[in-house]
């Protein structure tokens, strides 16, 4: 689902999301029994990321930097995916 709405996000923005040039992985949390969800990205994706991400996780991404990282846990991967998946009629 996280990889799908960070597609359409993307679409949104008119980039198409072969080129993006992100991967998402899942981290189980053994401890916690929780997932976390490390989004890596390259531009142009990490442009477009940083705008819904940063907020969501308030994290800030170093613009200088090459590769953009975020790690969301299950409520904040929930959360974009509420904003960027279409809702089922």
């Amino acid at each position: 689902m996280v990889r799908r709405a960070l597609k359409n996000l993307l679409k949104k923005h008119n980039i198409d999301p072969q080129d993006g040039g992100f991967s998402v992985r899942v981290v189980h949390v053994s401890l916690l029994s929780r997932r976390r969800y490390v989004i890596m990205a390259y531009p142009p994706a990490k442009h477009v990321f940083s705008l819904e991400l940063d907020p969501i996780t308030k994290q800030l991404e170093l613009n200088n930097s090459e590769v953009g990282v975020w790690i969301l846990s299950e409520s904040e991967a929930q959360m974009l995916c509420d904003r960027n998946l279409p809702t089922e009629e």
